[in-house]
């Protein structure tokens, strides 16, 4: 993680470190070990990766582990998830389609805000704007919600939370998902529970921050992480999107973008692989990653004048896609009849008496 460049919450990596190969050589050793030296060509034949994780492994990107031949020279090094889709769960049972159906509507709430390390609060603000705009029925929820998010959680079918959220590490259960009501106990993953009401089906918090920020020192156990997608799921989602570590820049942004354009056609899992590519092909724009750190010596202008790869796993890899595997209806006919099946302004349903 330290060579990928995380080395703290809010810490910045030098970019000459940054345009550095050096991960590669243990992101190999590492791959090894975790495979059991499966052989390279036994990769061909797998189209999806689906990781169970226990404790510390929930902190390890196993996206950008290689399964091709190991070596410094770029056109040899082939990150997992290069040519196979890779998805989380919390547990076995997890990773299966619990058999519901297609979302009826594709309603979006995004909580807006600087996330940490973000040098522009009003950039942030702007970039949330600009992923309502790509999206259908996408709004952005007030400062101060009129009513719990727990509550408004079962009028949306998508949340995405720009804002940090570092809750999660002090309790299971009494964090709070969508951040804007933080102060309120309504707004807990806890009452979220409690509702008689699903939450949102897509979950994506790209600002989440779990212990590998910190070099995994101090009671590093992955039980966050665990916790934290077993109560979203338990809530009603079957797509959470968490991140190991937090950017705050324009490739955060451009990820969500494109990950949640895409995911009401396509597998999460699918979703997210093309947003990663998508990312490679664009590449990375310096000034606007807070977590690049540009000196003033010849070796940092020399690495600026290069221009920094998006394949550097820090921009993509600390992202977990946790999904139960669901595949959208791929006949039109099926997808309509789902629709008309509900009314454009349904509300939810009452509790039962």
């Amino acid at each position: 993680l330290k060579q990928s460049g995380v080395v703290g919450r809010e810490a910045t990596t030098p970019i000459e470190t940054l345009a550095s190969n050096d991960w590669r050589e243990s992101a190999d050793d590492l791959a090894a070990q975790l495979t059991a030296g499966m052989k390279f060509d036994e990769w061909d034949t797998i189209e999806e990766v689906v990781v169970v994780p226990d404790r510390l492994l929930w902190y390890v990107p196993f996206d950008a582990l290689p399964v091709g031949p190991a070596a410094n020279a770029k056109a040899t090094f082939e990150p997992l998830i290069a040519k196979r889709r890779v998805r989380y769960a919390p547990t076995v049972a997890l990773a299966s389609s619990d058999g519901r159906g297609p979302t009826p509507r594709d309603r979006t709430a995004i909580v807006s805000g600087a996330a940490s390390g973000s040098r522009d609060a009003e950039a942030a603000q702007r970039a949330a704007a600009r992923i309502a705009e790509s999206l259908p029925a996408a709004e952005l929820l007030p400062e101060l919600p009129a009513s719990p998010s727990a509550i408004q959680a079962a009028t949306f079918d998508r949340l995405i939370v720009m804002r940090d959220s570092v809750e999660a590490a002090r309790s299971p259960l009494e964090w709070h998902p969508a951040v804007v009501d933080q102060t309120s106990p309504a707004g807990t993953l806890a009452a979220w529970l409690r509702s008689p009401w699903q939450g949102p089906e897509q979950v994506l918090l790209p600002a989440f921050h779990t212990s590998a920020e910190a070099g995994m020192k101090a009671n590093a156990t992955g039980d966050e992480v665990f916790m934290a997608a077993c109560g979203l799921m338990a809530s009603g989602a079957r797509t959470v999107l968490l991140s190991r570590w937090n950017t705050g820049g324009r490739s955060q942004q451009d990820l969500v973008r494109e990950f949640a354009q895409e995911l009401p056609f396509a597998p999460a899992d699918q979703a997210w692989q093309r947003a990663v590519h998508l990312l490679w092909a664009t590449g990375i724009d310096v000034p606007s990653e807070p977590r690049v750190r540009v000196g003033t010596g010849g070796e940092a202008e020399a690495a600026l004048t290069r221009g920094l790869s998006a394949e550097q796993p820090l921009f993509w890899a600390g992202y977990l896609v946790i999904d139960n595997g669901w595949r959208p209806a791929d006949d039109a006919a099926q997808v309509q009849a789902v629709e008309n099946a509900v009314p454009e302004n349904a509300d939810p349903a009452e509790p039962a008496k």
